[in-house]
């Protein structure tokens, strides 16, 4: 199995960051891509899950 090693990354954002953020949240909402309840906590929680999905595929494609 190869071992990929990540780099580490800040934990918090600017407030630009937080804007752009919450930018992309809003839009969300109104196309209902996603619930309208959803905070900007929850919101970054589901990025955060999506993107670790996507690097779990990436491990199981080196893992052929």
């Amino acid at each position: 199995m190869k071992v990929v090693i990540t780099p580490s990354f800040r934990q918090g954002f600017d407030s630009a960051e937080m804007l752009r953020i919450n930018d992309v949240l809003v839009d969300l909402k109104e196309e209902r891509l996603v619930n309208e309840t959803m905070s900007i906590s929850e919101f970054k929680e589901v990025c955060f899950e999506r993107g670790l999905n996507e690097f779990r595929k990436d491990l199981r494609v080196f893992d052929c």
